[in-house]
């Protein structure tokens, strides 16, 4: 095996390292992987260690298979079992080995977030803590934290209400577990920790199983995990630590930038080894992401550089509009698509899931198909089908698996019975079940407090019903959620999935008011009919290439040729609760430089310059993150009327492009009309004949049927057809 042929100079110096321990430094692009791949291949088949006597560990299951096919590629047949997996993984079997030391049958389960929050759920109505200042999911992510900080039920802080109760639900809830036979996911690094701290015979027996430990993306590490790998070393401490603390964003999770910035510290006599040269972006792209990330104090000097072309500026678009936003990003799709790209080359990047939306509102009416990566589609989002779920009993009492939904959301108590009774009236008065629910309070063996929230819940339907016609859809949705106590509910939750429902739920009427903007019909009806009719061309998306739509997080260890990070406004993008806390925009700052190190040859920032927020539309101030962006490799787009300029918009424009959302005209200034019939060429999908056309202006729907492609549904003043007679 030819190292030398292999890897570059600083890769080999990392790989060929004697013993000791070695912090390799790994920017974005440099081959990371591969160092880790040929430093368990140089020490079997160089140094003649047992590959049973190292651990390579890493955070994903994904990412620990590609190792391990990696690495059993490169040193051959094994003698035994390799210790390739994650943390976790690894914890697991720990504690099978161990499980008599560890107070543990070898037997025990482990339990899932679903499995975890029942078994709190009923912690808290044994213990008599109050549901109705927290949650089973918002206790459980507390007990997660303290257990990822090595803190066991009697060691939790306590003072505030909710550390009280947080201490009192952990010690009980690690007697349930160990009562049932049971561990969580945290209990998999803690108990470890924990036994090869106070056991010194265990201690000893791990230390002598491995001679080398291997890890993989250090700066994602958190205290357990930290401590695991201290723990398991022993001098000459032979630990091999990969990472990037410009690529530290989990912080919200537990992650501890720490661990690699003070590696040195935990590991005496440590040799750095620096990775910069990148062999994914262009020369501009690579001098972008470094100006940005050289501004953060908590990091170590490091400058990427490429043997690549200089590239294509970045291009700074900013839309009047999200909705325009969203309208020019497809647009701009279709180009690259006709230059030649794949819609897989390209991925759009978003700070929060609700900013979707209009991105997809934007790929659906050009016809664009794509995918969200990591999540699911914004009308698909559990917060947003509870509400819509009630506004489609408004509109329609007998959709009754639409009332169903929204009787549990949020939860009001009703079991079976309750609602066999009060299927019982609905029969015996032939109304639908959602018109029944103004009679709970006849119910007979059913609790008054039940029988009130039915009876609360039907007049607010019939409320909201009898404003249909003169109320815009915004309007209700703000009723109902004030009525049925909503949002109160989700942030009762905690943690940060409550935030992202929450702003779901905003962005959602947001959607509603821009709907009636671009339109002119502000009806439940209207926006209720766009959402089925936009989203019921799902099925062909995942027979097609699709342009990826994720949040900057879910983008960490992927790459594109094209990428568009959008929204990048103050507020939005850096996130509000890091615009007073100098930690948390330097995590912003790290989130923006992963999100520039994935592209290999094109970057797209965008933002709007109003946006509707929390269902008002008002001006935004532009981003602190792409006014650090250098002019010098930028050029600048305001998509829209010079004279509607705000501040978001860019100073020095190099070129202006008026923004298009009228439908083509033909040459008597009159508006083109498609026909049933007539043959026509989509950038994406190719050659098709009209089938069926709908509506008219801006709404007008064409169906077409593309030569081998299926047929789809597309508006047409979107959908960028080329008319073939």
């Amino acid at each position: 095996m030819d190292l030398r042929a292999l890897l570059n100079e600083a890769q080999h110096r990392a790989v060929t390292h004697g013993d000791g321990p070695i912090l390799v430094v790994a920017g974005a692009g440099s081959g990371k992987t591969r160092v880790l791949t040929y430093r368990f291949a140089h020490l079997v088949r160089d140094r003649g260690v047992d590959p049973r006597a190292i651990v390579a560990v890493t955070f994903t299951n994904k990412a620990a298979r590609e190792m391990s096919e990696r690495i059993r590629a490169a040193i051959g047949p094994a003698p035994g079992p390799l210790s390739i997996g994650t943390f976790h993984a690894f914890g697991a079997r720990f504690l099978r080995m161990e499980a008599e030391r560890a107070g543990l049958e070898r037997s025990f389960v482990i339990y899932d977030v679903e499995d975890q929050e029942r078994l709190v759920r009923e912690i808290m109505t044994e213990l008599s803590l109050g549901r109705g200042a927290w949650t089973p999911a918002s206790l459980r992510g507390r007990i997660s934290e303290l257990k990822g900080d090595l803190l066991f039920p009697e060691e939790a802080p306590a003072g505030s209400p909710f550390d009280d109760a947080a201490r009192r639900a952990y010690a009980r809830y690690a007697e349930r577990l160990r009562a049932l036979g049971a561990c969580d996911f945290d209990d998999l690094l803690l108990l470890p920790v924990r036994l090869l701290r106070d056991d010194a015979e265990v201690l000893a027996r791990w230390r002598g199983r491995y001679d080398h430990l291997l890890i993989d993306e250090y700066q994602d590490t958190n205290g357990a995990q930290h401590e695991l790998v201290r723990l398991l070393a022993a001098p000459p401490w032979n630990v091999c630590a990969v990472g990037d603390e410009d690529q530290s964003i989990y912080r919200w999770r537990g992650a501890r930038i720490g661990n690699i910035l003070e590696f040195e510290e935990a590991f005496p006599g440590t040799v750095l080894h620096r990775l910069e040269r990148n062999y994914r972006s262009t020369a501009r792209i690579l001098a972008v992401a470094n100006a940005v990330v050289e501004r953060n104090r908590n990091r170590r000097p490091k400058t990427l550089w490429t043997e690549r072309e200089e590239g294509e500026p970045i291009a700074v678009a900013v839309a009047p509009t999200e909705t325009d936003e969203g309208r020019w990003i497809a647009r701009e799709a279709q180009a690259l698509v006709r230059d030649g790209r794949q819609p897989g080359d390209l991925a759009l990047l978003y700070r929060t899931n609700a900013q979707s939306r209009a991105l997809e509102d934007g790929l659906r009416r050009a016809g664009v198909p794509y995918v969200i990566v990591g999540g699911i589609r914004f009308y698909e989002r559990r917060e947003v089908k509870d509400v819509l779920a009630y506004l489609r009993v408004v509109v329609n009492p007998r959709d009754e698996i639409s009332l169903l939904r929204a009787l549990g959301a949020p939860p009001r108590g009703i079991g079976d019975k309750t609602l066999e009774r009060l299927r019982a009236v609905a029969a015996e008065r032939g109304v639908p079940l959602a018109l029944a629910l103004s009679a709970a309070a006849e119910l007979p063996g059913v609790r008054a407090a039940t029988a009130r929230a039915l009876a609360s819940l039907g007049d607010l339907f019939d409320r909201m019903r009898a404003r249909l016609a003169s109320e815009p859809a915004a309007a209700l949705v703000r009723l109902l959620l004030a009525e049925t106590h909503f949002l109160e509910a989700l942030r009762a939750e905690g943690g940060p999935e409550s935030v992202s429902r929450i702003e779901n739920v905003e962005e959602l009427v947001s959607g509603m008011e821009e709907f009636a903007e671009r339109t002119g019909d502000p009806s439940l009806e209207a926006h209720l009919t766009e959402v089925s009719l936009l989203t019921d061309i799902d099925a062909w998306e995942e027979r097609a290439a699709r342009v990826s739509l994720m949040t900057l997080h879910n983008a960490k260890g992927l790459e594109f040729p094209v990428v568009f990070i959008t929204g990048l406004e103050e507020g939005l993008f850096p996130h509000p609760m890091s615009l007073s806390d100098e930690e948390e925009m330097e995590e912003e700052r790290r989130l923006f430089y992963v999100g520039l190190t994935r592209a290999k040859d094109r970057v797209y920032l965008t933002g709007a310059a109003t946006r509707f927020r929390f269902g008002v539309r008002g001006e935004t101030v532009r981003s602190r993150l792409l006014r650090e962006v250098p002019v010098e490799h930028t050029v600048e787009r305001w998509l829209g009327d010079r004279r509607r300029r705000t501040t978001a918009a860019p100073r020095d424009v190099e070129r202006e492009i008026e923004w298009e959302s009228e439908p083509k005209l033909d040459e008597s200034g009159r508006e083109a009309a498609l026909r049933v019939g007539e043959r026509v060429r989509h950038p994406i999908f190719g050659l098709g004949r009209i089938v069926a056309v709908a509506g008219k202006g801006e709404t007008l729907k064409v169906t077409v049927d593309f030569n081998g492609g299926g047929v789809r549904k597309l508006m047409a003043a979107f959908a960028a057809l080329e008319r073939l007679g």
